[in-house]
């Protein structure tokens, strides 16, 4: 499958344009394959990079059967298989611009950006005539983004080195991709945000301090300075939703919908829960019957008799209806409304 995978993707023309039916295959096949994924967490059977992969073998495929100039648009997808930024890639024009820095005989180039107020999605080329790749098993590459008025938004960093912010974003996820042949390192991030908005990155920049390939028990280490500015040309279209009937058992502080994910922040009393079980039970229901569940990590504070869960859902503003159900499974349940209707 990967093979055949891999050929497809060889085969990327130019055009942007995908129909609607093209990108309702997209939904359908990533719904399916993150229910099997649900399933075998449960279970313990099937590794979650496995059914990734037939996620996207199967996305690419149900999608080509029905429109041929999909093509075009996998170039500028991100290989996490999150909703969210799949879905900007897939239904907007390429945002930013391409910028490329150079130190220490190596070149950076950020391919790709996609910013919203809860996710941001970075793609890199690294490219460089002494780097010797080989059989590289892994790459780690240290950044800090550092907004226009100088505060730093978010910071991946060694141990061994001082943080000069609070740290930033949570729920990094990486991808690398080496491309011996042609000598380019494909490293991607996926950042998301923790108990607060990511703010504007209308001129922000990052700074890129070590890159580190790692073949074995040996390295190659490169520290530099490499500075890209930040651009995008995305809409920071939001919708905040606020409880509309009776409070009860949960307690919704926070309910925000953009173009990558709904990031939510909400209260039950209790403080003794199976690390599965919001998992398993939390969900939001949209006014068409659309379920959404957690897919990444979440955060939990248990504090005073009560457990605070900050997650995101994989429900977006094109998604986005103007009343939803939020709720825990066999606890409780409260409807939620567009606030500025």
């Amino acid at each position: 499958m990967k093979e055949e995978l891999d050929k497809r993707l060889s085969q990327l023309n130019n055009e942007p344009d995908v129909s609607n039916l093209a990108r309702q295959a997209f939904d359908s096949s990533y719904a399916h394959v993150r229910n099997e994924a649900r399933a075998s967490r449960k279970k313990r059977k099937k590794p979650i990079y496995m059914l990734l992969t037939m996620a996207a073998a199967l996305t690419l495929f149900t999608m080509l059967s029905l429109d041929g100039t999909v093509l075009a648009t996998f170039n500028r997808l991100f290989s996490f298989q999150d909703r969210g930024i799949n879905q900007v890639a897939m239904t907007s024009e390429k945002n930013g611009r391409t910028e490329s820095a150079t130190d220490q005989h190596v070149t950076i180039t950020l391919e790709q950006i996609i910013a919203g107020q809860h996710k941001l999605a970075l793609r890199f080329a690294i490219a460089g005539d002494d780097i010797q790749l080989g059989d590289v098993t892994e790459f780690n590459l240290e950044y800090r983004i550092q907004a226009k008025d100088g505060t730093y938004l978010d910071e991946f960093i060694s141990d061994t080195k001082p943080l000069n912010g609070d740290g930033g974003l949570i729920g990094h996820r990486f991808d690398t991709y080496i491309d011996q042949k042609k000598g380019v390192t494909i490293h991607e991030i996926l950042a998301e945000s923790k108990d607060r908005d990511i703010p504007s990155l209308d001129g922000a920049k990052i700074h890129i301090e070590t890159l580190q390939w790692m073949q074995g028990d040996r390295s190659q280490t490169v520290n530099g300075n490499w500075m890209l500015p930040l651009h995008t040309t995305l809409p920071n279209e939001i919708m905040r939703y606020e409880v509309s009937g009776k409070v009860g058992k949960i307690e919704v502080v926070h309910a925000v919908t953009d173009m990558t994910s709904t990031h939510v922040v909400m209260r039950v009393d209790g403080e003794r829960y199976d690390e599965n079980f919001f998992f398993d039970n939390v969900y939001l229901k949209d006014g068409n019957g659309m379920i959404y569940r957690i897919e990444t990590n979440y955060q939990m504070e248990v504090m005073n008799g009560k457990t605070t869960l900050t997650f995101h859902l994989p429900y977006t503003i094109k998604d986005a209806t103007q009343k939803i159900d939020l709720g825990i499974k066999g606890i409780d349940m409260v409807t939620m409304t567009d606030s500025d209707k």
